[in-house]
């Protein structure tokens, strides 16, 4: 049974906690907050025996096997390699960092230590998107690939809060954008001829939408859009000359249709179990890389969003 720890005790955190219940291997025995009172309030809501004020104490502790970083992205880097130097394996919330630059640092980390590295890109796991990059592995052919995902933020939502803070690296590239940006790479290794990219920024220079126009070598697109401005169609497309794929509710997909045929994939829990299950798989079979999350994939995905902010001029204070 692998030992977890989360690290953060926000939303997502509470998500996980709840997910980590119903998994194969592993169990939650510790939670993390930058101070105890919070940890506390969390570990009394989950049960978890053990609360720590500081990061540093719990990779101490000697209590855990791996952790799962769940705090902004822009603090991805300095809290993981808290634990990665402590030779503890980290799940690490997506986006694993904010640019290329900090994951290759990462993955030295990770390397120099012997453990797991992984991104918790948890669409990626979901046994409707296994099957549906199991289809397009046969089925590369597509002319066109939609994927979208963004809602309408509201606007009583602080200026401070990790999604509009420069800070905290917001906005919709890294914020919502990896989703689109990691599922397109998920799904097919087409070679990509050329990017073009656009977005729409507050009066803080927070870009608010981000749209990318994708070439590939062979002549087939990928369009892919992320915003904060409008609740977008939850469905993806893939377009072929004689049919079309649908996903349904693309980065929570529990479903799709080829056409009028549709397939039905239920994920287990709020769709968190999949990717510890893959993770905690990983270390049973004694790998520091995980088959779907490979440090590459993840080099890749930072890539393409690293490129795609440069072209919508977005980059943040600490960078």
């Amino acid at each position: 049974m692998i030992r977890f720890g989360i690290v953060g005790a926000g939303g997502i955190a509470h998500k996980f906690a709840r997910d980590i219940k119903l998994s194969d291997n592993a169990s939650l025995v510790a939670i993390a907050s930058r101070t105890l009172g919070k940890a506390q309030v969390f570990q009394k809501e989950h049960n978890i025996e053990h609360a720590f004020g500081s990061y540093k104490e719990l990779a101490e502790s000697g209590l855990i096997d791996a952790v799962y970083i769940a705090t902004p992205h822009s603090h991805h880097l300095e809290h993981s390699t808290i634990f990665l130097h402590k030779k503890i394996h980290v799940l690490c919330e997506k986006p694993i960092t904010v640019n290329k630059h900090e994951l290759e640092q990462m993955i030295a980390i990770a390397e120099d230590n012997n453990v797991l590295l992984m991104e918790a890109m948890w669409s990626r796991f979901l046994p409707s998107l296994q099957h549906i990059e199991q289809y397009l592995s046969n089925n590369q052919d597509f002319t066109q690939i939609e994927l979208n995902f963004g809602y309408q933020l509201d606007k009583s939502y602080s200026k401070e809060g990790r999604l509009l803070n420069p800070n905290l690296a917001g906005g919709a590239t890294l914020d919502l954008g990896v989703y689109p940006v990691s599922i397109m790479k998920f799904l097919t290794s087409k070679e990509i001829k050329t990017i073009h990219a656009i977005g729409q920024k507050n009066d803080d220079q927070i870009d608010m939408d981000m749209k990318v126009d994708i070439e590939f070598t062979d002549g087939s697109k990928a369009l892919l859009h992320s915003s904060m401005l409008e609740n977008l169609d939850y469905r993806s497309y893939i377009k072929y000359d004689d049919k079309v794929l649908t996903i349904f509710n693309t980065h929570h997909s529990q479903s799709y249709s080829v056409d009028n045929q549709v397939f039905d994939y239920p994920c287990i829990g709020e769709g968190f179990v999949h990717q510890i299950n893959a993770f905690t798989n990983t270390l049973d079979n004694n790998l520091t890389e995980n088959n779907v999350m490979t440090h590459h994939a993840m080099l890749e995905v930072m890539e393409l969003l690293d490129e795609i902010r440069r072209q919508i001029d977005v980059k943040y204070p600490f960078e």
